[in-house]
């Protein structure tokens, strides 16, 4: 298994090594990178290692019609979850606020901001290398989202919708979530579950940010009977 994100693939940890030599053959990827066991710093950042072709961490890909600046190094961002961004746009309707908790380079908000007509779009990040590279990817794609650089406690005011793309924390954060949505919006929230948990784990999330389960949304198998859910909650808080 591996990624491929503009012209860097990035292998999963036990993919083997040779697997470079093929994936280098394709004429779009210059770099390929492996991914290792665990994340670093204060970003919690995945772990990286060269394996062939150019060294670099910078580049473009391409999704939906826009196009993502990503450093692989510097923030995170997964290819894999093109499919689900495209639906949460679909779902926002015109003239909604919408705020998106831990944005990163602003993928969620690129992709609402393109197919959907909402009133405001503000995308939340703390990481200062993926914040500035969310700011660059704004002008290059010549929509109108407001980047912050603050934590998901930073954000302001009233939305119809709350995306939460942070599915090993944003059951912190489930607080400041229910404040920034609209009585009668929805949060979109995150999780990694095992399969036997998923309808009590959407209750849990649910009980917490004041609304009701609307969808329960598989978004990726992560191992064996255990998946990155998205559950759409519809806010019932005064």
């Amino acid at each position: 298994m591996y990624d491929i994100i503009g012209s860097i693939a990035l292998l999963d940890p036990k993919v083997n090594k040779k697997e470079a030599k093929v994936l280098l053959k394709q004429k779009n990827i210059h770099t390929v990178m492996q991914k290792r066991e665990g994340h670093e710093g204060r970003y919690r950042l995945q772990k990286l290692v060269h394996v062939a072709g150019e060294r670099q961490t910078l580049t473009q890909h391409n999704e939906s019609g826009v196009r993502i600046v990503v450093d692989v190094a510097k923030a995170y961002f997964s290819p894999r979850l093109g499919t689900e961004r495209l639906r949460i746009a679909k779902l926002v309707k015109k003239g909604e606020s919408v705020v998106v908790l831990f944005g990163g380079v602003a993928p969620y908000a690129l992709v609402i901001a393109k197919h959907a007509h909402p009133g405001k779009v503000v995308s939340i990040e703390w990481n200062p290398a993926a914040h500035k590279l969310a700011e660059e990817n704004i002008l290059l794609n010549k929509v109108t989202v407001t980047a912050v650089k603050g934590n998901a406690r930073a954000a302001k005011g009233k939305f119809d919708r709350v995306v939460m793309m942070h599915p090993a924390g944003a059951y912190r954060y489930l607080e400041a979530a229910r404040k920034l949505c609209k009585r009668g919006g929805t949060i979109h929230v995150y999780a990694f579950v095992d399969e036997e948990n998923i309808k009590k784990r959407g209750e849990q999330l649910a009980t917490r940010l004041g609304g009701v389960v609307k969808v329960a949304q598989k978004t990726a198998q992560v191992s064996p009977r255990r998946f990155r859910m998205c559950y759409d909650i519809l806010s019932k808080h005064a």
